[in-house]
């Protein structure tokens, strides 16, 4: 009987780059999937050379420490996972058809004024729900968690540096929001504000809400009667009556009403 050698057959060394997209790609599926919790310790390097099926020794040529490995997995994650496009769609056209549905009301100031909190009544919640339930935005914000809880060196700084750019993109994309629905609108900001100031204090609210939210639900999903669209009472949820209190208090109060017939265009909202 010939004899077999028991041990395992060595793994073939595979180009560094085919290691490299393998493994960030196993390891980005399983986030995908889980989420990132706060710390690093759960990122199983073992466990992402099993998927990827390539060589541990060309793992370990190409990032020397484990911190190293999650420097670049983060930096993989937040820009090809869905997180990066910042977008929320399902809010964005919810939003739309309010715009579209009561466009005969956009012909003055108080008019504009109604169908804008109502966007902003039906769009926030939406928003809020969606975060709730979007394990990116969960990935996220423990990526801002761990940020400074990392040991200084070349690791840290580029976490940092993912988490500030995608910082910056996503409060870019809101500040141009609302200048648009300025612009829309016909608004104004008060002396002393900004569009950046508006975007970066309406994302403090959605957030802390949706953190929050999933301690003590039952708190912050209580809704509020107030006027809405026709003047009749309707439901307030926190979210959108906050950000809407947020948005008054830096505008400019509506012009007196006056049939303005060539001043709304069917401008497009993002």
């Amino acid at each position: 009987m010939d004899d077999v050698d028991p041990r395992p057959a060595r793994a073939r060394r595979l180009p560094a780059d085919v290691v490299r997209e393998r493994m960030l790609s196993a390891a980005r599926g399983v986030i995908s999937q889980n989420g990132l919790t706060v710390g690093f310790a759960h990122l199983p390097m073992e466990e992402y050379i099993r998927l990827a099926d390539v060589p541990r020794s060309s793992v370990y040529r190409l990032w020397s420490t484990r911190e190293e490995f999650v420097a670049d997995l983060i930096g993989e994650v937040f820009v090809h996972d869905r997180y990066a496009g910042g977008d929320d769609p399902e809010a964005q056209e919810l939003m739309r058809e309010v715009y579209d549905r009561h466009s005969d009301r956009l012909g003055t100031a108080t008019g504009r004024r109604a169908v804008a909190w109502e966007m902003i009544r039906i769009g926030a919640n939406a928003n809020l729900a969606n975060l709730r339930r979007s394990v990116d935005w969960s990935s996220y914000n423990a990526l801002l968690a761990c940020t400074f809880s990392m040991e200084e060196g070349p690791a840290r700084e580029a976490v940092r540096a993912t988490a500030k750019r995608i910082e910056t993109m996503l409060t870019h994309r809101m500040q141009v929001f609302y200048q648009e629905m300025l612009d829309v609108f016909q608004g104004s900001l008060r002396p002393g504000f900004t569009t950046l100031q508006l975007a970066h204090l309406t994302a403090i609210v959605i957030d802390g809400l949706a953190h929050r939210s999933r301690l003590i639900d039952g708190d912050l999903d209580e809704v509020i009667t107030a006027p809405g669209l026709t003047g009749e009472p309707v439901e307030w949820h926190l979210a959108s009556w906050t950000i809407r209190s947020i948005v008054e208090g830096m505008l400019e109060p509506p012009a007196d009403d006056e049939a303005a017939p060539n001043a709304i265009s069917r401008a497009p909202l993002v």
